[in-house]
């Protein structure tokens, strides 16, 4: 129910919202003692809480309603698999969009997405399990093609689009990081002449 104005929030109007049978259900399910809502019967609810619930209510209307209408995206997913050990060379070999997608939904992501800037690859390897096994699929912001914190990045390094983790050493140089022990790390030395590219910042990981 759309609220048209403040004035429409009565302590009826409020029983009816919140599904209550009586004042003190009405008090317990707001957090607030029965003996207000019985002044509230009487005197009114006063104009300040009005429009406190007034607000707190359309709020939650626009989120369903912008929620209703795009509740997943489509993410394109990139013509090459990202490696978590195994070694492909990216030399000669252009990574493209291609016309697959993945649909998936809005509430798996903490914050809002902008599925323009998000690619989506599958993993080769084991260097990264558990956090990511063989065929996981990882969904990565191209947006945020800098170091933008310690995090899983998707990255090409010595010929290799690989998924890593990402930290910044107190001397200021990147590690590149494999999850299993098993596996190689390392460090970025500045003389490396090697070529290095974040492609983006991992946003979701779907194992």
């Amino acid at each position: 129910m759309n609220l048209l104005s403040p004035d429409d929030i009565t302590v009826d109007w409020l029983t009816k919202k919140y599904e209550a049978n009586n004042d003190k259900e009405l008090g317990d399910k707001m957090t607030c003692p029965v003996n207000t809502i019985k002044t509230w019967r009487a005197r009114g609810v006063p104009d300040r809480v009005k429009i406190d619930i007034f607000k707190k209510f359309q709020n939650e209307i626009h989120k369903k309603e912008y929620t209703d209408a795009s509740s997943t995206i489509n993410i394109t997913i990139l013509s090459h698999n990202v490696s978590a050990g195994t070694d492909t060379d990216v030399t000669d070999i252009e990574v493209l969009d291609t016309n697959d997608v993945i649909t998936v939904s809005l509430n798996l992501f903490k914050t809002p997405q902008n599925s323009k800037f998000l690619r989506a690859a599958k993993v080769d390897g084991y260097s990264m399990i558990p956090i990511l096994m063989p065929d996981s699929i990882v969904i990565f912001d191209t947006h945020k093609n800098v170091f933008a914190g310690d995090g899983l990045y998707v990255l090409i390094w010595r010929n290799v689009m690989m998924v890593k983790i990402l930290q910044l050493t107190n001397k200021g140089q990147l590690l590149i990081l494999s999850k299993n022990q098993d596996y190689q790390s390392w460090e970025i030395d500045p003389d490396d002449q090697s070529v290095f590219k974040i492609l983006g910042k991992v946003v979701k990981t779907i194992i």
